[in-house]
């Protein structure tokens, strides 16, 4: 691979010091890839589900939806792409069609059982004495034979074939449960649990019992490890029954209780628990009918309160109404965030769990999305998945200590011609050395952590890597780890390492995008305003000083970034702090420095709807630029402020670490996309811009799919036909 003049070292400490070094070199990989078309359908609202494979080293989030054909797609991380993520498409077997063609599932149902992946898609029944059932149809993967259709012994598969209400639920170990009413047995309801029995690898009903009429049913934990609570809704009154899992069966303790919540008619079919160990007392999510969402506090068992419902939305600095909700807790009973679309523009809100554990608040994020999903146990900060209204599929996910969200498309719509696609990744190489006798370390074990949770492409194997899981793995022949890691933006994720030849110093931290900020500090080659109209950045329109004052401030927050990452000093940031304003009116740019008492007076207004986190309000600028009326910077040695008016209102934050700058610039240049009458990517002209004009292809390394031909500062690719 190919290697930056910069490195950083982890020095050896003296007396009991560790056994080894680790040296880190940084670059960037250019690399092009496939992508499918189309990648989801744009109905599936109950068909796009995250789900959560525990291999013996880390949880494994993956992704189950369908395709505008019927084809059911799974996408899971793999090595394979330079996302770090693949996809499988596989038939759904014995799916029904009509004149039309294949008959889209109302509903899909995956979870994992052991290394078996079960998913049933539901269909629709006609009417049978007065009762409208679904059938469900099951498929399972396993390594050895891929996909095929879910093996059930005969009295189950009749079950399945007669359902309504069929929904998961999954207990703190992550076991997953297939559950719902059945109208198999003469057409009486019937409540049946699926699962897996404890010394068996097939599925199996684990119980069976009476269903009320017209009632809904949702299970959800209870306060014990093998308590479970099988919770009816009918009309406003919630029925909590207490059960036990037992070996190969679940059976009830006789303990009820019932409350009248007060909300209206409800229904179990938008019900999000949340984890137990999460919150205070059993509690849960409710989104009624009429659109509004509740938090449900306890269910009179086990000592528990009654429950009471508390209405969430429709307040201030909240959404008015929603058409769906997800979420999940962190690992080990962690902090609850749900993910939301509001009801009015399909927005993308998050509800997240303060630090007094029983208490939530809205931030908006500012996507616009068709379904969300997002698994019930998170491994290193909060995580989901969007399906925008272009049907383009991301993996979401936020660095907790910063509260900067990454956002990484994992399947994009593509024309029928199927072309290559530009990607970029972040690489770095780390080799360990002995302190002893300087020679390298091969197959060395060394464990990896990622802030935030990413898919990591170690020594050409993917992995999963979280703050608290890492990717387990060996240094190679030459002592060597080769650490691919998806570049979202300017971002990279931050490395952690430790291991057993490191003993005796805390574990390093490395990041892979800081010679990305030294290029657009301008160290190597000081650019202008001239330069970003060269390059595309700024359109030809753009005056000289308006332009000048851009790239001066792009360089000197990228100057602090610096700065924050190597200890160091620029001299070109010492002395006083510089204060601009930056405007877009009437389809120009208008930029120019100000006083400190103007910035002051600018940043003297808040806004509390976003609350006090940088990396939220961010992301919400990034997919919501096209609202913002001005941004003022000021800049001193290794601190920056920022004050973004956007709704008539300012927030103003302070940037201090390398996270809060690179959100900083990618608000003001996608804030910048208004200069232009078309929709323009500037994130991804400026990255262009920056490997370009400083010769980035230097310490690139390209994965040749076709020639590439360099002409002046363009780089054409041809792409070789049959690939």
């Amino acid at each position: 691979m190919a290697r930056s003049s910069s490195a950083s070292r982890s020095k050896a400490q003296t007396g009991s010091g560790p056994a080894a070094t680790l040296t880190q070199a940084q670059g960037m990989i250019q690399d092009y890839q496939q992508i499918m078309q189309p990648p989801v359908s744009n109905q599936m609202a109950n068909a796009f589900f995250a789900v959560q494979r525990h291999p013996k080293h880390a949880k494994r989030t993956e992704l189950v939806t369908v395709n505008p054909d019927n084809g059911l797609i799974w996408f899971y991380p793999d090595h394979s792409s330079n996302s770090g993520w693949s996809h499988e498409v596989s038939t759904i077997y014995d799916a029904p069609t009509d004149s039309n063609g294949p008959i889209l599932p109302t509903a899909l149902l995956p979870f994992y059982q052991r290394e078996t992946l079960y998913v049933f898609a539901e269909y629709g029944n006609e009417p049978s004495n007065g009762v409208t059932t679904a059938q469900l149809l099951g498929m399972q993967w396993t390594e050895s034979r891929g996909w095929a259709e879910a093996s059930l012994p005969s009295p189950l598969r009749s079950i399945l074939l007669q359902m309504t209400q069929a929904s998961l639920f999954f207990d703190e170990d992550g076991m997953g449960y297939l559950y719902g009413v059945t109208y198999s047995f003469s057409n009486q309801a019937t409540l049946v649990i699926v699962g897996v029995e404890p010394n068996g690898f097939e599925l199996t009903t684990l119980y069976l019992g009476p269903a009320i009429t017209g009632a809904s049913y949702k299970l959800l934990s209870g306060t014990q490890n093998k308590q479970l609570i099988i919770m009816s809704l009918q009309c406003s009154t919630a029925t909590f029954a207490s059960a036990i899992k037992e070996a190969g069966s679940i059976s009830l303790t006789g303990e009820t209780s019932s409350q009248d919540l007060g909300v209206g008619d409800l229904t179990a079919d938008t019900v999000v628990p949340i984890a137990r160990g999460s919150a205070p007392q059993p509690s849960f999510l409710l989104l009624t009918q009429a659109q509004s969402l509740y938090l449900v506090v306890g269910n009179g068992l086990d000592g528990s309160p009654a429950a009471t419902a508390t209405q969430i939305t429709g307040g201030t600095n909240q959404p008015a109404a929603l058409i769906s909700i997800t979420g999940g807790s962190q690992e080990g009973g962690g902090a609850f965030t749900a993910f939301a679309l509001d009801a009015a523009s399909n927005s993308l809100w998050t509800l997240t769990q303060t630090s007094s554990g029983g208490s939530y608040a809205w931030v908006p994020m500012g996507n616009i999305g068709i379904a969300i999903a997002a698994p019930q146990f998170m491994a290193g900060g909060p995580e989901m998945f969007l399906c925008s209204e272009k049907t383009i599929v991301s993996h979401i996910t936020q660095r907790a200590s910063t509260g900067s969200w990454f956002t990484l498309p994992i399947a994009t719509p593509s024309l029928d011609t199927q072309p290559i696609t530009e990607t970029a990744s972040y690489s770095q190489q780390f080799t360990l050395t002995s302190t002893s006798t300087g020679m390298v370390m091969p197959r060395e074990v060394l464990s990896i952590y990622s802030n935030p949770a990413q898919v990591l492409v170690i020594n050409n194997i993917a992995y999963n890597s979280s703050p608290t899981s890492p990717a387990i793995v060996q240094t190679d022949p030459s002592g060597n780890l080769t650490v691919t890691s998806a570049a979202t933006g300017l971002a990279s994720p931050i490395l952690s390492v430790t291991g057993a030849a490191l003993t005796g110093t805390p574990a390093n931290s490395y990041r892979g995008d800081l010679q990305l900020h030294q290029r657009i500090a301008g160290q190597g080659f000081i650019y202008n305003g001239q330069s970003l109209i060269t390059g595309g950045v700024l359109p030809a329109s753009a005056s000289s000083d308006d332009s000048n004052e851009l790239a001066t401030n792009l360089q000197q927050l990228s100057g602090v970034a610096v700065n924050l990452g190597t200890g160091s000093s620029s001299s070109a940031l010492k002395g006083a702090r510089r204060s601009s304003l930056m405007q877009i009116r009437e389809g120009k740019l208008h930029c120019r420095q100000i006083t400190h008492e103007e910035y002051a007076a600018i940043a003297g207004t808040s806004e509390s709807v976003f609350g006090d986190a940088w990396g939220g309000f961010a992301h919400f600028c990034k997919q919501a630029w096209n609202d913002i009326t001005q941004i003022a910077l000021e800049i001193a040695e290794k601190t920056a402020t920022i004050a973004v008016s956007i709704y008539n209102s300012t927030k103003n934050f302070m940037l201090t670490t390398i996270d809060d700058i690179r959100d900083a610039l990618e608000v003001i240049l996608q804030w910048m996309a208004k200069l232009w009458n078309e929709i323009v990517n500037v994130l991804e002209k400026f990255i262009e811009f920056i490997k370009l004009l400083f010769d980035w292809d230097k310490t690139l390394n390209t994965k040749a799919v076709g020639d590439i031909e360099c002409i002046g500062q363009r780089v054409w690719f041809h792409p070789v036909s049959g690939l």
